[in-house]
């Protein structure tokens, strides 16, 4: 997630990263670049045939009427999956933390060995946030991931990333297991660990659910198509209508459906560090 200061106006407006004008501003060209061969056809006839090629931009408004609703419903539901996952990263967040208040609370053992071994036991719970993280954002390095090397050397071998997240709570598992067996936790606190675990593997699960799940491609697919359709036939479509400024508004109307249907498209990965 990129954190900005939305009261500096200027620089919400300049800044390039996590922007959708890199995108989207080079088919707004395009588009007007159709806009000017367009008018200087039409110029061409009229002055060499005689012929005025007149076109109405009667279709072509209902077109924008139908992407103008495709694009805000897919932007509505990306903005829906945006929320719902980060709330999923606030609860894992939430959990992780009350794991490792439980864990310093109530495991038993005051000797060095058993002090390094909780430091242990909490770092691999912390690092396995970072490494769900790097694996919801497709980051296979994770040598700045603040791993122990005896993790990093297994995890490197897994090619699958998610995979990796759940091996580290199965780590985290077997770590809390061998403490348990040693009757080193205090009455209650196996209960709630325990508790702890399963909401901590349900968090991951859910996490992993929504990554893995893509937007419907049929709706995702026909919504390109016709974004593409629109915008190179809009100059086209009100060259005679607008005259003189169809590059101008062809630049500004495509721009601003790209921009949008790409805002859509950021949103639908609420992992991801660009929206």
């Amino acid at each position: 997630m990129i954190v900005y200061n939305p009261k500096n106006h200027l620089m919400v407006m300049i800044r390039l990263r996590g922007s959708v004008l890199p995108k989207s501003i080079p088919i707004g060209l395009i588009s007007a670049l159709i806009g000017v061969i367009t008018l200087s056809l039409q110029w061409f006839l009229k002055w060499y045939f005689g012929y005025t090629w007149e076109t109405s931009s009667s279709v072509h408004t209902v077109m924008g009427y139908v992407l103008g609703f495709l694009i805000v419903f897919r932007t509505g539901f990306a903005m829906n999956r945006f929320e719902a996952g980060n709330d999923m990263m606030r609860t894992l967040d939430s959990r992780l933390y009350s794991l490792c208040n439980t864990l310093f609370n109530y495991v038993e053992g005051e000797e060095e060995h058993h002090k390094e071994e909780r430091n242990k036991l909490r770092r691999r719970i912390y690092t396995s946030r970072v490494v769900l993280i790097k694996a919801l954002r497709q980051e296979e390095d994770l040598t700045d991931s603040g791993l122990d090397p005896e993790d990093l050397a297994e995890l490197v071998g897994k090619s699958n990333l998610i995979h990796r997240a759940r091996w580290m709570i199965t780590k985290v598992s077997q770590n809390i297991r061998s403490i348990e067996k040693e009757s080193r936790l205090q009455g209650v606190s196996v209960l709630m660990i325990g508790n702890a675990m399963s909401l901590i593997s349900s968090s991951f699960a859910d996490i992993a659910a929504v990554q893995t799940t893509p937007f419907p491609f049929p709706y995702a697919q026909f919504t390109s198509l016709f974004l593409f359709s629109y915008i190179m036939t809009f100059p086209i479509a009100y060259s005679t209508d607008i005259a003189y400024l169809t590059p101008i508004a062809s630049f500004l109307i495509s721009t601003a459906f790209v921009g949008l249907n790409e805002v859509s498209v950021q949103l639908e990965d609420p992992f991801g560090d660009d929206a």
